[in-house]
């Protein structure tokens, strides 16, 4: 007596979504530059803690502003910071050990 065979049949599909580059973010960077074009303040943090090597803590109920602009990355973090400051970006430096930590505030 013969068996009854299964198949399965599997379906794959493939969704690929194309959208538009930001090349005026990838050239600035390559030209030695931060540019910021509607950028949340805890993503400009992050690269500003990467360039300068700095611990960055958020203390309280931070707002998450975006901000736009384009500055050299051959600011010193002095220069960075007084940057942030007429962004209304309130913080205080402090040296921990022989790391310095930017504390964001409110």
């Amino acid at each position: 007596m013969l068996e009854p065979v299964f198949f399965k049949k599997v379906v794959v599909v493939l969704c690929i979504t194309v959208s538009t580059a930001n090349t005026k973010l990838a050239m600035a960077w390559r030209d030695g530059k931060f540019s910021f074009d509607q950028t949340e303040l805890k993503t400009v943090m992050r690269q500003v803690a990467r360039w300068y090597d700095i611990d960055i803590v958020y203390q309280g109920n931070v707002q998450n502003d975006a901000f736009d602009g384009e500055f050299s990355r051959e600011e010193n973090l002095s220069q960075m910071l007084k940057i942030l400051k007429s962004g209304d970006v309130h913080y205080e430096l402090v040296q921990s050990g022989d790391k310095k930590k930017l504390i964001i505030t409110p």
